[in-house]
């Protein structure tokens, strides 16, 4: 973008060196010259007679602007215009004009950063209840990698491999071996847990997969992408521009293992009024081991009621009036309001989301089934079982109103505990940051577009890949067979010198001799 003769024409405002008539003849040139991006006009020592001058300017400027945002584009100019280079060096106004002229759909990647208090699916876990720094660690380093790349930076490549393998937990090299033939089956590179799985960053496309992946509820941080940059810079595997599909909303991005994706080609979205601790920054209190503290109050709260002896039927009256769904979302309030009256009375629940995990459908549900087995059951072990699900059917109705570890004290807004660190750490401020209001992050997204006046969409004919097929993964599928290929070679060596390794005595340790 060429700045330089309006930049030019501003300043020649303020110093007084221009004639009105001069300054029409230099913007009229600019215009013809092709000059696309206008800047804002801020001139407060100008002269008393360039005033209208200035004003000329400013409306230039704006249609200008207005103009360039309308204006067609080829294939070419995307490319050009969203290289990462081009990206990261716009401030967050001409990032904003940028996606108004072009299509503005746009992948997510949501970070874990702080307690991950909930889970989407069994597939994904792993870390749940324990505190995460993953958008600090992305911030340090301004780049956001692939697990795989995660495990091969700032170690030695066997060691790398070997971390990234787990060789440490698998028994023998025969399993290892095993392990590391199915993940790099030329077969499955399409599947979850291969190579290619492993070597990609995931994205949501129009949407953030906050369900699946993130960390606490109404404290989630996550970065947004133009799928113009991602459809011309990158090859990628399924689609950039639809919404929907849950979990199969996974959209795989092959970035540079070495190199990964500068945050500042992005947008970072961040909680704004979200109450967190002030040295922690997560929503919840953490122990002197960062873990989080259950609420046990809360928990004794929700048990009490299931134990009860009007629960069937208070329960049976509350799941006819919320639906299946949670109080929250389905149910008249003022029908709801005096069950919220009794559980306040009856069992002391004065917190709303206490409440509402009280009366939540699912919950209800499966706690009456439960108990109905329970009181069945014969065996002993049969008994346990069944106290263990309703114990684990309690936790989870508070895990889904995110209240089942306790608040953090000495709390802050977001922001502020964000401003202060970057404060701290001036070097790790992203380029671009938006502080979100509520607790819903794909609306957030959408209100910021919404905001910016984003509203174009990919042409119809383009097929979710913006027209860039040739970058799609199925059309370089061989580059990624010779990549697997590649890495399995190299692993296997790896795994053989590991096991070899393990197998010898060692220093001071005689063999085992046969008996």
């Amino acid at each position: 973008m060429n700045y330089f003769k309006l930049r030019r024409a501003r300043a020649d405002i303020a110093r007084g060196r221009k004639t009105y008539e001069e300054l029409q003849t230099e913007l009229a040139s600019a215009a013809l010259s092709g000059q696309e991006i206008p800047a804002t006009l801020e001139s407060k020592d100008a002269f008393p007679q360039m005033e209208e001058a200035k004003k000329m300017i400013s409306r230039f400027y704006a249609d200008q602007k207005k103009k360039w945002a309308e204006s067609d584009y080829s294939k070419e100019d995307i490319e050009k215009n969203f290289t990462e280079e081009h990206l990261a060096s716009l401030s967050m106004d001409d990032y904003a004009l940028l996606m108004r002229r072009f299509p503005g759909e746009m992948v997510t990647h949501v970070t874990r950063q702080g307690v991950r208090d909930h889970t989407g699916h069994f597939w994904h876990t792993g870390g749940e209840g324990e505190y995460w720094e993953g958008f600090k660690k992305i911030a340090a380093e301004g780049r956001l990698r692939s697990a795989l790349s995660l495990h091969m930076i700032g170690q030695e490549k066997k060691e790398a491999i070997a971390s990234y393998l787990h060789l440490e937990d698998t028994p023998t090299e025969e399993e290892a071996m095993e392990n590391l033939h199915q993940e790099t089956d030329p077969e499955r590179l399409h599947s979850q847990s291969s190579y290619v799985d492993s070597a990609a960053i995931h994205f949501a496309a129009e949407e953030v997969a906050d369900i699946y992946y993130g960390s606490e509820k109404g404290n989630e941080i996550f970065m947004a992408y133009p799928s113009a940059h991602i459809a011309s810079q990158y090859h990628f595997r399924g689609q950039l521009t639809e919404s929907g599909g849950g979990y199969w909303n996974d959209q795989w991005i092959m970035a540079n293992e070495e190199h990964g994706m500068d945050i500042n080609a992005g947008i970072v979205f961040i909680p704004k009024e979200a109450e967190v601790g002030r040295h922690t920054g997560s929503r919840y209190e953490l122990d002197e081991n960062r873990k989080p503290i259950v609420n046990q109050d809360f928990l004794n709260a929700l048990q009490a009621f299931s134990d009860s002896p009007g629960f069937a039927s208070f329960s049976s009256e509350i799941m006819e009036v919320t639906g299946k769904g949670t109080a929250g979302s389905l149910g008249d309030p003022e029908k709801l309001a005096p069950f919220r009256t009794r559980l306040e009375r009856e069992f002391g629940m004065k917190d709303k989301h206490l409440q509402d995990a009280a009366m939540n459908y699912q919950a209800l549900f499966s706690l009456k089934v439960n108990k109905d087995s329970l009181a069945t059951s014969g065996k002993p072990e049969s008994k346990l079982y069944w106290e263990k699900e309703i114990a684990s059917t309690l936790g989870l109705a508070l895990k889904r109103e995110g209240i089942y570890y306790r608040e953090a004290g000495d709390k802050v807004a977001s922001e502020d505990y964000w401003e202060e660190y970057f404060k701290e750490h001036p070097e790790q401020r992203p380029s671009k940051v938006v502080y979100y209001k509520g607790n819903d992050p794909t609306r957030a997204l959408g209100e910021w577009k919404k905001a910016n006046g984003i509203r174009k969409k990919s042409e119809s004919g383009s097929e979710k890949h913006l027209g860039f097929a040739e970058n799609r993964f199925d059309e370089k599928i061989s580059i990624y067979q010779e990549k697997s290929s590649r890495f399995r070679s190299i692993a296997e060596a790896v795994i053989r010198e590991y096991y070899a390794g393990k197998s010898k005595p060692r220093e001071n340790e005689e063999p085992n001799k046969p008996e």
